[in-house]
């Protein structure tokens, strides 16, 4: 895998050890916590890990303590929670799920403000959006109508902000494994998320990762 160039989403400082013991670079990690600790992110940031998710308002102020700290400037991208309807043995976006924050709420756990104070930061920079819709996904439309839902999301901030440009997509695994039933491969599932990427893209008019 390594010799592929591939990035690696990591969630632990365990798996982070792994990585790095098995001769991986943290140039190649994208840390995706959970707790979204300001200790862990401050072992994170120190092991040269540049690009890091944060999926809420608290897990932003604990990013970037830990930022000013250890006086380096991560590139962010925030987990949002596209809210679509996902078929797949293990959902994780819907209304109110676990996973990432809406787009746009009344709260400080908002996909709108969180971007705006890393776009304001002196101490984070920022690079993108992550998103994760489950495990099992047997129809990738899903995937398709997220693509979208950020597009829309990226097209309303330029309202107030005409040169803001993502520099990444990261879209969450969940490609189906065969368990007795027939499922679309990662093949099929690519053709239909490439396009949609490619064509949101050339209208956006800037590359994207």
């Amino acid at each position: 895998l390594m010799s592929e160039n591939l990035l690696y989403d990591i969630a632990t400082l365990g798996e982070l050890y792994f990585f790095t013991r098995s001769g991986g670079s943290t140039s190649k990690v994208i840390y995706t916590s959970v707790k979204e600790e300001h200790e862990k992110y401050v072992s994170v940031i120190k092991s040269g890990v540049n690009w890091i998710v944060v999926s809420s308002h608290q897990g932003f102020l604990n990013l970037e303590s830990a930022a000013t700290q250890c006086l380096k400037k991560p590139k962010v991208l925030v987990r949002v929670n596209p809210e679509v309807n996902v078929k797949a043995e293990i959902r994780a976006s819907y209304k109110h799920g676990k996973f990432g924050v809406p787009f746009n709420t009344p709260s400080l756990d908002s996909a709108s403000v969180i971007v705006k104070k890393i776009l304001d930061s002196e101490n984070l920079e920022f690079e993108g959006f992550h998103f994760h819709l489950g495990s099992q996904i047997t129809n990738p439309i899903c995937f398709a109508n997220s693509i979208d839902k950020i597009e829309n999301f990226i097209l309303k901030i330029r309202k107030e902000r005409p040169d803001f440009s993502p520099a990444v997509i990261d879209i969450g695994g969940g490609t189906p494994v065969v368990y007795g039933m027939n499922v679309p491969s990662p093949g099929q599932i690519s053709l239909l998320v490439i396009e949609k990427l490619n064509s949101m893209v050339g209208r956006l008019g800037c590359p994207i990762k």
